[in-house]
């Protein structure tokens, strides 16, 4: 394809990141970055969005092309693999599948684009579960519609997937602008649009399970900040908590003993675990209720 020829490739699966931009601003390798982020977490998608029909395909990306003027990077898919057992399983064939899978991967990144377009963050569940039904819809748009193997995308995934997409714009100026563009035209990527773990973790938590125990943290760092979270292993784990028992925590400061890396402390721990709406692990989180004693590093 001819340099500065701003039409779609001729294969209709194909799809196109393009970023318009100011010339001589400075920090020209914020663009690069932008593009490299943006088809890392399409390439995530992809991943996602295949999984989730149940047959194992390996979807990759390939460059096709690179136009100058606004920069624009044509990508094609490439199936690396497809188990063909899951398709016989599927009642497909293996000579229209790469074409239809090819088309319900373009559909499906356009749909989480489209997403992005009118919000500025995800205020409620409700919003990743209807754009969860609207891929679901995506592949049967694409002509997956007698697949019996299909499972929904987890949540999780699905909100992920809009974060860190958001993400990848956030090298670009104000003045920049960032579009995906398939066979139905170009969709901005909203680069207002934001989404923090914290957030994605409150939105989904269907049930929180609540337990204290006594443990032996290990310190890895003292913290002398009030209200800071600690830094300890635990079971060869690492483990972040605030220590709210505030009288140790105001004799540590004021220096009635030290602590150094390695030491522990002996302490009733509570431990929380969020779980989503398919019984997944959102999030633990710990708190030191109480601390019982310093065992120091021998």
């Amino acid at each position: 394809m001819a340099t500065g020829d701003t039409s779609l490739p001729e294969s209709p699966p194909n799809f196109g990141i393009r970023v318009e931009f100011e010339t001589n601003t400075e920090n020209p390798a914020r663009i690069f970055t932008a593009i490299s982020g943006l088809i890392q977490e399409f390439e995530a998608i992809d991943q996602d969005l295949a999984g989730s029909i149940g047959v194992r395909p390996q979807p990759a990306l390939l460059l096709e092309d690179i136009e100058a003027g606004s920069i624009t990077v044509w990508l094609k898919h490439f199936i690396e693999s497809v188990d063909e057992d899951s398709l016989k399983r599927g009642h497909l064939k293996s000579g229209d599948w790469k074409k239809v899978l090819g088309s319900y991967l373009v559909i499906g990144k356009r749909r989480f684009v489209e997403f992005l377009e009118t919000r500025s963050t995800v205020r409620e569940a409700g919003e990743i579960y209807k754009l969860r039904s609207v891929l679901d819809e995506a592949a049967d748009e694409a002509g997956l519609t007698l697949i019996s193997l299909r499972s929904p995308i987890p949540a999780t995934r699905v909100a992920e997937d809009l974060r860190l997409l958001s993400n990848a714009t956030v090298p670009l100026l104000s003045s920049d602008k960032a579009e995906f563009v398939s066979s139905e035209g170009p969709v901005e990527i909203n680069a207002e649009f934001e989404l923090t773990p914290e957030t994605i973790e409150k939105l989904l938590t269907q049930e929180s399970v609540i337990e204290t125990d006594e443990m032996i943290l290990i310190v890895k760092k003292p913290e002398f900040l009030a209200y800071t979270m600690w830094d300890f292993r635990h079971n060869g784990k690492r483990v972040l908590a605030r220590i709210i028992d505030n009288e140790w925590v105001r004799n540590f400061h004021s220096g009635a003993f030290a602590l150094i890396p390695g030491d522990a402390l002996r302490a009733l721990v509570e431990k929380e675990t969020n779980y989503g709406a398919d019984r997944e692990v959102l999030g633990v989180h710990f708190k030191v209720l109480k601390v019982y004693e310093v065992i120091r590093r021998r």
